[in-house]
């Protein structure tokens, strides 16, 4: 039994090397964008995606199963204590094009 273990953590071991999370496999080229703005733009400094970044800000790993109204993260991209008024983050400093971008990208992680 314990060699049934052992080979099974290899295999396991080996899948997770070469595995990406399936966020980044689908993700269309404005989400690609909108990732890199959110990486330029050192938003990872607060939030945290896929156990990754800090914690002043919420986890949106899954941001996307949660909030799917583009029209929600414009108001509080724009103005984000106009959405949530107790809001600590920011007015992120992006046009609109890099906006709607990273709205892209947080539609993608589910």
């Amino acid at each position: 039994m314990t060699k049934k273990i052992a080979i099974t953590v290899v295999v396991l071991g080996l899948l997770l090397i070469g595995c990406k999370t399936p966020s980044e496999e689908n993700l269309s080229p404005k989400a690609r964008q909108g990732k890199k703005i959110y990486e330029q733009r050192a938003c990872g400094s607060c939030h945290k995606i896929n156990g990754k970044g800090g914690r002043k800000g919420p986890d949106l790993t899954r941001v996307g199963n949660k909030l799917q109204e583009k029209e929600w993260y414009q108001k509080y991209f724009r103005n984000p204590t106009s959405v949530v008024p107790n809001a600590k983050m920011p007015k992120p400093l992006v046009t609109d094009e890099e906006m709607n971008k990273l709205i892209e990208y947080m539609l993608s992680l589910k």
